[in-house]
């Protein structure tokens, strides 16, 4: 009896989850994905790290999915949420919330973390309210098919430019680190703004971009001896998709198409792995404009706020 109870509360959270990758993603979940996302529900119900509840007519209230997750560009452990449902009721929207931050409260106690880090679903309009008045929005994540995407950018020729576009070399970074920087600290709507403010922020950079030299997944656009921005980008072979680790354009080298044409090269790449749809998280008002006109979906908003 126990361990239907089990299978039926995973099966109820995986057909939200289930859902909502259809709408984001115009296609049905990978087996892997699926196979992956279900051991996760799993290990959280484990750990007890599953937060859920059933109306009287036993269908889905809540649940929540949390873990303990050590998150490299702010150098810090959160309480993370990264699954979350809740039905458009006020009292259970309260129950839910509260439910949140007594987890939280209660992890505390065993563990250095100061702050929640909640995954919001695109459709959820009222949690993303609730936590942007509770905290601040770390990043959208955007969804785009790589393939439509290449049409939108199909006037553009790499070749007609006076960018070059080649891997990243290791006598790049230095420079690379000072643009980035520069770039992301100028610019208000970044969310890497005040993470690139700290007196850590160039080492943290080193270690970024070093990997990207070592895995070959970084493009960086020159005009003549000048660098002009960049690219990194990784692939999730779990999901098939690829991933926009980031893209910078230098300020002396923005409204000069370069974002389109850093864009298409690292799109060229996806479509090679044969990626039919690829990630990308922001905060920036250029990088949003973009993707809209590119039809990048909205899926998740993340939100950071205090325990």
């Amino acid at each position: 009896m126990k361990e239907r109870t089990l299978n039926k509360k995973i099966q109820d959270m995986l057909k939200v989850i289930k859902k909502r990758y259809q709408i984001a993603f115009k296609q049905s979940m990978p087996a892997k994905a699926l196979e992956n996302t279900k051991f996760q529900l799993e290990e959280c119900f484990a750990r007890e790290r599953l937060l859920i509840e059933y109306l009287p007519d036993g269908t889905l209230a809540y649940f929540a999915s949390y873990s303990i997750k050590y998150m490299g560009e702010f150098l810090e452990a959160f309480f993370h949420v990264g699954h979350c449902y809740c039905v458009p009721d006020k009292i259970i929207r309260r129950k839910f919330f509260k439910a949140i931050q007594n987890a939280a409260i209660e992890l505390q106690s065993f563990h250095d973390i100061k702050r929640i880090a909640i995954e919001i679903s695109f459709e959820d309009k009222i949690s993303q309210k609730y936590y942007a008045k509770k905290g601040f929005l770390t990043y959208i994540e955007l969804v785009g098919h790589t393939e439509n995407s290449l049409k939108k950018l199909a006037d553009i020729d790499l070749k007609k430019t006076k960018f070059k576009i080649s891997l990243l070399q290791k006598k790049d970074i230095p420079k690379l680190i000072e643009l980035d920087l520069q770039s992301h600290i100028s610019d208000k709507s970044s969310r890497m703004r005040e993470i690139f403010m700290r007196p850590d922020a160039r080492e943290s950079m080193k270690m970024f971009y070093n990997g990207l030299l070592n895995h070959g997944t970084c493009f960086v656009a020159k005009s003549g001896k000048k660098i002009a921005g960049d690219v990194g980008l990784f692939n999730d072979p779990v999901n098939n998709y690829g991933l926009i680790a980031a893209i910078f354009v230098a300020d002396d080298f923005k409204n000069q198409g370069l974002s389109k044409l850093l864009y298409k090269r690292v799109l060229l790449k996806f479509k090679k792995k044969k990626c039919v749809h690829y990630l990308g998280a922001t905060t920036t008002t250029g990088v949003l404009k973009m993707a809209r006109k590119m039809e990048r979906f909205e899926n998740k908003y993340s939100y950071i706020l205090k325990i």
